[in-house]
């Protein structure tokens, strides 16, 4: 027997009965290789200050599974691997062999929200109050991030930032945006989400570098919010999916210079119908 093989001690004994035990022979170069890809993981997960939590709704699966990856207990889904080596910002060969980091960006849909004309109503305010105002709302509004499998990224000011990616994503932030809306947080609440590329890293310097997200989808949610709380509507959403409940209508916005075609909810309205959007020219 090989260094590298384990024979099992019961391989080959027949128990009594129907039952049998099936010969087994362990392989410890796989265990080493699932060990260490373990540890990859997490390494890769802490360099980007990203939780367990974190990295399970970016891929749609349970906590528990990432821990059982980092402990070598288990390997992630062939099905999982290809978005795995996107949010760890690594290539797939990397991913499996070690080796150097790069860059990526992952499909996803960035969620945004903001209180219409809460700067003003906040100069009225003492500081204490404004900020159990704003711990109120963020708390509310990031138990349904979490409830629907998102990871909150920020909050600034009146602010919040999120996304979704892994299966079903779409859908999952259409529903939150919709619960967000139904929830009537605060007067003014508006909540964009843009479909698109997504880069999370951290950015800023050395040891105050924070987890974010950034791109042309992250600025155009934040655009899209400003167009929707001019507009005086709760949600806006530029997605090329079927959605299955709470869609308003369609119209258009101009976003830099460009038409495009957003489905609203308005803040008083909660009809159920079914609309397709097609992608953005």
């Amino acid at each position: 027997m090989g260094d590298s093989e384990l024979k099992s001690p019961v391989e080959s004994i027949p128990l009594t009965g129907a039952f049998f035990i099936i010969p087994v022979r362990i392989n410890y170069q796989d265990i080493m290789n699932l060990v260490g890809l373990g540890i990859r993981i997490r390494k890769l997960r802490e360099s980007m200050n990203l939780s367990q939590l974190q990295l399970a709704n970016s891929l749609h699966i349970s906590p528990q599974a990432v821990s059982k990856w980092e402990r070598g207990m288990n390997a992630p889904d062939l099905s999982v691997l290809p978005l795995l080596s996107t949010v760890l910002q690594v290539s797939l060969d990397t991913l499996l062999r070690d080796g150097v980091p790069v860059q990526s960006t992952f499909p996803g849909v960035v969620l945004a929200s903001s209180v219409r004309g809460f700067a003003q109503r906040a100069a009225t305010l003492f500081p204490d109050e404004v900020a159990v105002i704003l711990n109120g709302m963020f708390h509310s509004i990031t138990r349904v991030i979490l409830n629907y499998s998102g990871v909150p990224v920020k909050y600034l000011g009146d602010g919040f930032l999120a996304y979704f990616s892994g299966f079903n994503y779409v859908q999952r932030a259409w529903d939150a945006a919709i619960q967000l809306n139904r929830l009537e947080l605060l007067p003014g609440l508006t909540v964009s989400l843009q479909q698109g590329p997504i880069y999370l890293g951290r950015i800023g310097y050395g040891d105050y570098a924070q987890l974010d997200v950034i791109g042309d989808t992250v600025n155009h949610a934040f655009l899209l919010n400003q167009w929707a709380a001019t507009h005086n509507i709760g949600v806006a959403a530029v997605i090329d999916s079927t959605i299955n409940n709470g869609i308003a209508r369609r119209r258009d916005a101009i976003i830099q210079n460009r038409t495009l075609s957003v489905i609203t909810l308005e803040p008083a309205e909660h009809p159920v119908q079914q609309l397709h959007l097609p992608p953005d020219e």
